[in-house]
Formats: C-alpha cells, sequence, structure tokens
C-alpha cells in the first residue's frame, strides 16, 4: 500500500486558501498583493516636440505566499514536474499550467474579503516548511506563483 500522495485530515490554518485543480487546498498566513504594471511605449513623430505614451506589455508580479501548510505533497510534486519539464524539454509544459484561486477570509474563518483567479499558474519556487513530529500537516515555508493573467472574482 503506497502512501505517497495520499491527502491527511488538514487542521486549517491561515487566511489565504489557495485552491489548485486536482490536489488539497493549501492554507497560507502570508500572501503578496496582486500587482500588474503596463509599459509605456514613447516616440515623437517628426515636427512633435513632446513624447506621445501610449500602454505597451502587461506584466505580473508573482505572488508569493508564506507559512501555509496541506494535506498532501502534491504542490511540491507539480513544482518538480515543471523542473523536470525546464530539464528535459527547456520548457514548462502547457498541461502543467494551471488555473489557481486564492481566496482571503475574514479573521472569524467564513467572511470571504477577496478572491483572485490566476491563469496559466506554475510555481518557480517552493519551500518546504522544518520538520516538526507535532504537526500532522505537509507544512510548505514559501511558495511562488508565477501566473499570466488575473481577475478579481470577489
Amino acid at each position: 500500500m503506497s502512501f505517497v500522495n495520499t491527502p491527511k485530515p488538514l487542521h486549517r490554518e491561515g487566511d489565504f486558501q489557495v485552491s489548485i485543480p486536482g490536489m488539497a487546498d493549501l492554507w497560507f498566513d502570508k500572501c503578496d498583493e496582486l500587482k500588474s504594471t503596463i509599459t509605456e511605449i514613447k516616440r515623437t513623430q517628426g515636427g512633435q516636440v513632446h513624447e506621445t505614451k501610449r500602454p505597451g506589455n502587461v506584466t505580473y508580479a508573482n505572488i508569493k505566499l508564506e507559512w501555509g501548510s496541506t494535506a498532501d505533497q502534491r504542490p511540491y510534486l507539480w513544482h518538480k514536474q515543471c523542473q523536470d519539464a525546464i530539464a528535459n524539454r527547456g520548457a514548462v509544459d502547457p498541461v502543467f499550467l494551471k488555473d489557481v484561486s486564492i481566496t482571503q477570509y475574514a479573521p472569524d474563518k467564513l467572511t470571504v474579503l477577496e478572491r483572485i483567479v490566476l491563469h496559466a499558474t506554475w510555481p518557480p519556487e517552493f519551500g518546504s516548511g522544518g520538520w516538526d513530529a507535532e504537526n500532522k500537516n505537509f507544512r510548505v515555508k514559501n511558495m511562488s506563483l508565477a501566473f499570466e493573467t488575473a481577475e478579481i472574482i470577489a
């Protein structure tokens, strides 16, 4: 009987619920802000004495999550699959890109304050937490999520 990838009951910790398709939810204490930047395209035309600025590409900063727990080790395996794909093919295969939802809860753990959905997401960084015989969850010290687009749902 294999115990790898066998979910365990999770004692919910943290205010940020991270839902990834095919995995048990993760709960984190800290979550970076959703930050996007639109580059400026500057140009001048003949006879023009000032620059014309227009919007260019949109980029999103990675979201870093800290001090989390989950019922299984699949988030780490997802990170490892991306590493292996890069080593073998030089790029992350689209099969590993997932739509991830992050929900922030109020201190009562029932009221949703905000929910964002990250599209075409993959984990460039994963740090396992320290081992603790008293804690029955899989610990996640930090995890970063890179993504192509995002939307705020609630």
